[in-house]
This record gives C-alpha cells, sequence and structure tokens, in this order.
C-alpha cells in the first residue's frame, strides 16, 4: 500500500511552508533577516553513529517509513553489485535488507513526492535507477549524461531534472522518456553547481560558477530564463566584491530567501566559504554582509520550522549554523572533536551530507570514508518562531472575495440536552465563538478553513455555535460546524491530510470538561480513514467560567503534562493528546501528538481554547395558582354604598385594564350555605341582592390587591 511521506528535497530542501508564527524575520531593502537574538546558541550533539556499508554519501529522510536511505557503492569490487539501504530512524539501527542496483556507481539520490519510488543517478555510465521503495525492484534508463552531479524533483508535475555542468536533462517517471540536454548557460565551458527547486515562483534555480552568476529554468514553458543573470562573483559587500564561486543553493520557502555558499577560487586566500542570500520575490541580493561558515561543505539545508541554515563542512568535518535572528555562525558539531573524523583539509575530508527529519528535531549526518557511519543528532537550542512573508509584490492587487473551501465532512451536531440541576436553569446560547491555535507545533503547518470557519494568525475561530449554559452550575454544552484542513508537509506531501470540524465543547458541574471533533486523515490516495469519525480531541481540568451582564467568556488548557500513551513496543510517553484521538490516526501521523524526547516537543504542547457567548435569560418557573380570598361576610344591616357613592380611588382601580388571571375552579359550597341566601326553593331571600351586590365590590378589589402584589 502506498503511503505519501515527506523528505528533504535535493539540494536542501527540507521545509514545508510554514503557516504561521510569532516572531517576525523582516526582510527590508538590501539588508539581510534581522531579529530578536536567541539566548542559546543551536547545538547538534550527537546521539549515536551507526556503521552503514560502503561510501553512504547522499541521505533521504522517509519519515513515515521511518528510513534514511542511503546508497552503498563498492567502486573496489567491480563484481559486488552496488546498493540501496537505510537506517532504521525509529531505534537507530542499520536495515538487514539491501536492493542490489542493476547499474554501478549511484552517486545522486532523491525521493519521489508520494514516496513510493528512489530516483538514483550513477557516475560515469550514463545511467539512472527508479527503485519501488516497497519492492526494491528497479528500471535503469539510459540518461545520456555520463557525469551526472545530482537530481532535483519538480514536486508539483512529478517531473525528475538531472544536471550535469553543462546543463538539465528531463525525466518523465511515469513514460520512461528522457529529453535532450537543455543548454543553461552561455559559457563556452558552463559549470552548473547547483540547482533548487522554487516551487512559489515555478523555477528552477541554477548556480553557474563558470560565469559566477544566477540564473533560472522556468518550469512552465520549460526553457531556460536567459533573462535572469544576477552576478554573484562581482556582486559588492562594503564596497568590496565578494568573491569566489556559486557553489551550493538552499531555498527558505518561508521568508523567500534563496541562500548561496561561495567558494575561493584558486587564485583567492580565503578558506572558508561566504554564504549570501537572494530575495526571490525583489529579484535583488542581499548586499549588507556574508556569512563564513566551514571549508568546503558538500551540503546546505534549510530548517523545516526555524528558518536556520546548515552546511556540512567536508574540510573542516563539521557542521555549521547560521541564525536568522543574529545572521552568525556557530559550529553546532564538531566531529574531530567527538571522535568521528580525523584531520581537515581536502585529504581527510569526511563529512558529507545532512538532512534533517521532517519535523526538524534530528539531524543525519554522513561520513562516507574510512569510517562508513551515519551519525545521528538532536537538535538542542531555542525554538525561534517565524513570520512568513507575503509575495513582495510592489503594488497591493485588489481586493477580491476570499475563495471559500467549502466543508465536505457531517452536520453539526445536536448537543446533550442539560439534566439534574442544570436542566431547570439552562439557557439557551446561539451566538457562541470558539478560538483555538491547537499548538505551536501546528503553525509549522498549511492550513485552509473549511466553510464559514476562519483564521487569524494562527488561531481557529468557528462562530455561531449553539447549545445551552446553566449560570447556577457552571455547566454548559455548545457545538459549532465546518472545520479546518491541515496539509502537514504541503510543498513536499500534499496528500498528507488531517481534517477537523464540529466541535463540541462540553463543560461540567466541576469544571472539567472535553473537546471533541469529526477528524479524517489521508496518508495517500490508498491510506486513509474510512471516512469521519468524532473523537476527542483535547480535556480540561479547572475550566474558567465568568460571567457578567449575560456575557459569558470561558479559557480551558488542555491537559497535557502527566498523561501518558503508551506506543506499540510497550513504551510510555509522559505527555499527550488524548488516546483515543491519537490512536484513531495512522501509527505513522501519531508521534506529533506525543511527547517523544526530541528538542520540538515543547512545541507539541496544546494552547488553551477560548470561547464567548450571551446567555439567553432562563426560563421562570411556571406560576402558580394563588387561592382566592375568600369574600367577607356584609352586615344585612349595613346597606351596600351606591356605585356612584364608591370611594374614588376604588373608582380608578376599577377603571384600569384587568389583567387576565389564571382561572381557578372554586371549591363546592356546602348546601347549607347555599339556603343561606336562596333559601330552600332558590329562590333570593329578602334583601340578598343588596348583599350580594356588596360582596362583588369587596371581591373585585381584593382580586386587584392580590394581583397588585404579584
Amino acid at each position: 500500500m502506498t503511503q505519501t511521506v515527506p523528505t528533504k528535497p535535493a539540494r536542501g530542501i527540507i521545509a514545508t511552508l510554514l503557516s504561521a508564527a510569532l516572531l517576525s524575520i523582516p526582510i527590508a531593502g538590501g539588508s539581510a533577516p534581522a531579529a530578536q537574538a536567541s539566548n542559546e546558541a543551536t547545538t547538534l550533539p550527537m546521539e549515536t553513529a551507526v556503521t552503514m556499508g560502503a561510501v553512504p554519501r547522499d541521505i533521504v529522510v522517509d519519515d513515515f517509513r521511518e528510513r534514511a536511505y542511503v546508497l552503498n557503492s563498492y567502486v573496489s569490487d567491480s563484481d559486488k553489485p552496488d546498493e540501496v539501504t537505510w537506517l532504521n530512524t525509529a531505534d537507530n539501527t542499520p536495515s538487514t535488507t539491501s536492493w542490489p542496483l542493476k547499474a554501478k556507481e549511484p552517486s545522486a539520490l532523491e525521493l519521489s513526492p508520494d514516496g513510493s519510488k528512489l530516483y538514483i543517478a550513477h557516475y560515469r555510465n550514463s545511467k539512472f535507477s527508479i527503485v519501488d521503495t516497497e519492492t526494491g525492484e528497479s528500471e535503469v534508463l539510459d540518461i545520456g549524461t555520463k557525469f551526472p552531479a545530482g537530481i532535483v524533483v519538480d514536486r508539483g508535475s512529478g517531473s525528475v531534472y538531472v544536471y550535469d555542468s553543462k546543463g538539465l536533462i528531463v525525466i518523465d517517471p511515469e513514460t520512461k522518456t528522457v529529453s535532450d540536454l537543455i543548454k543553461v548557460s552561455n559559457e563556452r565551458f558552463p559549470n552548473v553547481k547547483d540547482v533548487e527547486y522554487d516551487p512559489t515562483n515555478k523555477v528552477l534555480w541554477i548556480a553557474e560558477g563558470r560565469a559566477g552568476v544566477l540564473t533560472a529554468f522556468n518550469l512552465e514553458t520549460g526553457k531556460w530564463d536567459e533573462s535572469v543573470s544576477v552576478p554573484l562573483s562581482t556582486a559588492e559587500i562594503d564596497g568590496a566584491e565578494i568573491g569566489g564561486r556559486p557553489q551550493l543553493l538552499a531555498y527558505d520557502h518561508n521568508l523567500g530567501l534563496l541562500h548561496i555558499s561561495m567558494r575561493a577560487r584558486l587564485s583567492e586566500n580565503w578558506t572558508n566559504d561566504r554564504v549570501i542570500s537572494f530575495d526571490v520575490f525583489e529579484r535583488k541580493l542581499l548586499t549588507d554582509r556574508f556569512v563564513e561558515v566551514g571549508a568546503n561543505p558538500y551540503e546546505m539545508v534549510v530548517h523545516p520550522l526555524t528558518s536556520e541554515i546548515y552546511t556540512s563542512n567536508g574540510h573542516s568535518n563539521s557542521v555549521s549554523v547560521i541564525s536568522p535572528a543574529t545572521w552568525q555562525a556557530t559550529d553546532a558539531v564538531n566531529f574531530n572533536e567527538i571522535g568521528i573524523t580525523e584531520g581537515t583539509g581536502s585529504g581527510n575530508a569526511n563529512t558529507w551530507d545532512i538532512a534533517f527529519s521532517g519535523g526538524g528535531d534530528t539531524a543525519y549526518v554522513s561520513h562516507p570514508y574510512k569510517t562508513a557511519k551515519i551519525t545521528v543528532h538532536k537538535r538542542q537550542g531555542d525554538f525561534p518562531k517565524v513570520t512568513p512573508r507575503d509575495n513582495g509584490a510592489q503594488t497591493p492587487a485588489p481586493p477580491t472575495t476570499p475563495e471559500v473551501t467549502p466543508w465536505d465532512g457531517p452536520a453539526t451536531p445536536a448537543v446533550t440536552p442539560a439534566s439534574g440541576e442544570a436542566a431547570a436553569s439552562a439557557a439557551s446560547v446561539s451566538d457562541a465563538t470558539l478560538n483555538w491555535a491547537i499548538s505551536d507545533y501546528a503553525a509549522a503547518w498549511k492550513t485552509t478553513p473549511l466553510g464559514a470557519v476562519t483564521k487569524t494568525d494562527a488561531v481557529f475561530n468557528w462562530a455561531g455555535g449553539s447549545g445551552w449554559y446553566s449560570e447556577k452550575t457552571g455547566e454548559a454544552a455548545i457545538a459549532w460546524g465546518e472545520g479546518v484542513k491541515i496539509q502537514h508537509y504541503e510543498q513536499l506531501v500534499p496528500d498528507l491530510i488531517t481534517t477537523i470540524g464540529n466541535p463540541v465543547l462540553t463543560v461540567n458541574a466541576d469544571k472539567t470538561g472535553t473537546l471533541s471533533y469529526d477528524v479524517k486523515w489521508t496518508l495517500s490516495a490508498d491510506t486513509k480513514s474510512d471516512g469521519y469519525k468524532r473523537v476527542t480531541l483535547a480535556t480540561f481540568k479547572d475550566v474558567v467560567v465568568k460571567a457578567e451582564n449575560g456575557k459569558v467568556s470561558v479559557t480551558a488548557t488542555p491537559e497535557w503534562e502527566g498523561r501518558e500513551y503508551q506506543l506499540a513496543d510497550g513504551s510510555k510517553s509522559n505527555a499527550s493528546y488524548p488516546a483515543e484521538f491519537i490512536n484513531y490516526l495512522d501509527p505513522q501521523m501519531r508521534p506529533w501528538w506525543y511527547r517523544t524526547g526530541a528538542s520540538m516537543d515543547a512545541a507539541k504542547t496544546p494552547l488553551p481554547v477560548t470561547l464567548a457567548f450571551t446567555a439567553a435569560t432562563a426560563p421562570a418557573a411556571p406560576a402558580q395558582p394563588q387561592p382566592q380570598q375568600p369574600a367577607q361576610p356584609v352586615d344585612p344591616a349595613q346597606p351596600a354604598q351606591p356605585a356612584d357613592q364608591a370611594n374614588p380611588a376604588d373608582q380608578a382601580k376599577l377603571s384600569q385594564p384587568v389583567p387576565e388571571q389564571p382561572k381557578q375552579q372554586q371549591p363546592e359550597q356546602p348546601a347549607k350555605q347555599q339556603l343561606a341566601v336562596t333559601g330552600g326553593s332558590g329562590e333570593l331571600l329578602p334583601g340578598a341582592g343588596a348583599m350580594l351586590l356588596a360582596a362583588g365590590v369587596v371581591l373585585i378589589a381584593a382580586r386587584f390587591a392580590a394581583a397588585a402584589r404579584r
């Protein structure tokens, strides 16, 4: 079954587009990024070193199969087939399986966008292998170029680009067609050093070392764009030429910066590579400074979450890290100091590739010679957050109505009715708003509001929630409709998606609560959940409810610390989201939702949930029937006061509209009381009419008095 995987694209693209964050790193004029300085320098302490066959150079990380692929090249033994093998990233052990290749000298390695294929270019024999990552079977194509330097995958179209010093070759991995060599330089002896994929501008950026320029290949037209020729070697910083030749490229999707390492020419007397940056939106070089890293880096990558720049320095046997906040470089790890390598310079060069896991907490570095090892490192340091730039357009686009992506999930669920003590005091709610950003870790994912849901910075907003709330007990149950689509690795694995919607919040009298959603997920077209399922994403203790003048606000912090989650191997994590939610996901998606011991764990902590609403007035209890006051006996000797001589105040009361009172059935009077006014025959006795008239006036007055009291 095919599963999609995030991986490091060719030459350093391992990052996904970050969707939101808090720390701004602005780009202004020709200046490099500036931001608040970090309090702690980032380091890459080694966790382990694993022997991996022969000459492992390029590394490709497959997070979801938990593999770090490498190539074993047995150059000294022509009878032994070269092979693909891997490090099991779950436990950092070498695979007992290897896949033999049909062509010798594999030199460059890449992974298809869906993770189902490995692409391998072979040096000195004009071959290109396509390896099935399920079966290990391979196909071999003849691509015409004898000295391929690298591979780039267009993750939009799936096309594969192999480059050598002269130009590009396009391969369609489905039809197995191979293009002729595409020219990308007018130099007599061109020297293409590196190629980088830019999905935002739909180009391949090309470092042309002979001319010392940056140029571009247009992916939409399929042609080299000769109009793009940015001088690099002759560019000036502080009045002096940068010098050197462009060597490596690494694109930061988030900041829109293409980082370029410049290497000294033979006539120049500097040793360490210099890193400069090009603004791909404004199409200009940032010329306020350059940063020195180590000697002769073989790879340069951008960290997937922090925008840090890492270089694997071959001749220094170290890894440098450039902070985007300070624009300074420090050693993240020195391999001579920890006993992995010995010496410096070209004769001792033994630090080649560096690749990060998709979450950015683990780095893998290859040491192909003598030791033939892969070292595994856990990132340590502050976790800066980066605000993505816009596209840098100089003229604002005219306002347009944003396109709304519809919600395709279940209808808004009904809440459980109030019961017990809350039932008598529950008031209806119809205008509730819910706000939740999930976590800082989730801020790195591409998110799309669905239906009426909106997003402010990194916070998702649901409106129009309905349900009930009891001010007396503090209980509540409120539901909202529609949801959010989360693409965890939009550029690398566009089909890797979790969709959540229809949140239902419950608050209990003891200040505990839950937040549940309808959830579905996909890894690929063949690996997905069976539609939506309602699961609990958050549980709460000590929910804070504030009510004033009918306005109610609620703040609830999800439980995390101390909630154990048991892994498949029997070990336990000591911080997690609810197991009901985690276990519903595919096993390969679960580590995002519990503490794994990695440096990014702190960012996984769930953020507070807030909501607000107006509580309608609780329904009044039904009016209880009031017993009617009996008429006062009238002295027969006292004649009734004529109506026209009645008390003026009583007349005023009688002249007002009489509110309708609940009818009460009067108890049947005993027969002897009836005889007092009618006699035995039922006819009125003498003087009874006057008595009844007076009694009627008294009775009416009593009713008005009772009504006034109510």
